[in-house]
């Protein structure tokens, strides 16, 4: 996935390309990816879809850290902060295009010919539907009373398994949503 090749078991690290700023530089961000020594599925986990909300990188990185590929049975794909001028700048969405629908999370499929964050969307969301087969998305709510998943109440195989991912966090209640994330369309 982008300059991260993974070809055995282990840590492989690189950059997705997922838009260029105006000066025409490229905006990659990072990508981490574990192989497990078994086959298996493939965890995908992601953060900073705001640019703001620093802790799912935190945790992300925190998690890895810990993980043994000796002992995994498939692969995690990490990526830590898909809002990346946003991180950079210490805020929510990019600067370059603030309220102008700027939110990344709001963007999903994405266009690749539409604007930068259209853009960044669709190349995490390509790749996303490729190899995914469960997606943790962390998002920081600031404040210590939250301990809910949202998951797509889809019914069937999805939301099953979505409602089991997020039990297995240890969260107390879920807040069921009546529409299929954008996750889960593949």
């Amino acid at each position: 996935m982008g300059t991260a090749h993974s070809t055995a078991p282990g840590c492989t690290k690189g950059t997705l390309k997922i838009a260029e700023t105006p000066d025409g530089s490229p905006c990659e961000i990072p990508v981490i990816i574990v192989q497990g020594e078994m086959d298996g599925p493939t965890l995908w986990l992601h953060g900073c879809v705001h640019g703001n909300e620093y802790c799912g990188a935190f945790v992300i990185h925190e998690f890895l850290r810990g993980l043994d590929h000796r002992a995994l049975a498939g692969s995690v794909v990490a990526l830590p902060v898909l809002q990346k001028l946003g991180f950079q700048s210490k805020q929510r969405m990019s600067p370059y295009e603030g309220f102008h629908g700027g939110d990344l999370n709001r963007q999903f499929p994405g266009n690749p010919g539409g604007t930068q964050t259209q853009q960044m969307a669709h190349a995490i969301y390509e790749s996303l539907k490729r190899y995914a087969d469960v997606l943790v998305d962390f998002h920081t709510a600031l404040t210590p009373d939250v301990a809910w998943a949202l998951f797509p109440n889809a019914g069937g195989e999805v939301g099953t398994l979505s409602e089991k991912v997020a039990r297995a966090f240890g969260f107390n209640s879920t807040c069921r949503r009546p529409w299929i994330s954008w996750a889960v369309r593949r």
